[in-house]
């Protein structure tokens, strides 16, 4: 869809992008997309057990198939270049706090004991 679009315009011009510079392109408007909906929509939970202060983090808002997605398209095997830029994703946490994912702490409270 993108793709289309940029074809689109590009052909009306004499402007000649490499397939690899137009990919670049793409995945810079992609993430600068991704992350701006994050940083709205998805806070990252940090969930612990009461009494404990381990505990892991809760991604609300991605379900794993995106947040494999994120990693498989922005991970460390994803080719940079001159239109992109940016750090690979290695660790989704860390580059959610990074864009500016708000934090919310979460116990989870013990369990209900019933005494007979």
């Amino acid at each position: 869809m993108l793709q289309n679009a940029v074809d689109d315009i590009l052909s009306e011009t004499d402007i000649k992008i490499a397939d690899e510079e137009l990919d670049q392109i793409t995945k810079s408007y992609l993430y600068a997309l991704i992350s701006a909906y994050c940083v709205q929509f998805s806070p990252l939970v940090w969930l612990h057990q009461f009494g404990s202060k381990d505990g892991y983090y809760n991604i609300d808002g991605l379900n794993k198939n995106q947040q494999r997605w994120l990693i498989d398209n922005f991970g460390i095997y994803v080719p940079r270049g001159k239109y992109f830029l940016k750090p690979p994703i290695v660790d989704l946490e860390h580059t959610l706090l990074t864009w500016g994912v708000r934090p919310v702490d979460y116990t989870i409270p013990p369990p209900i004991r019933h005494w007979h």
